[in-house]
């Protein structure tokens, strides 16, 4: 999850990207 945070941080246009993956993922996945 940091790696995402972390790059829509670098990317504004893939942070998009970054809060699709978050919602695929979703809250179930959560590895730390």
């Amino acid at each position: 999850m940091r790696l995402v945070l972390r790059s829509a941080c670098n990317a504004g246009a893939d942070k998009r990207v970054a809060i699709a993956e978050i919602e695929f993922f979703g809250p179930s996945n959560d590895n730390g």
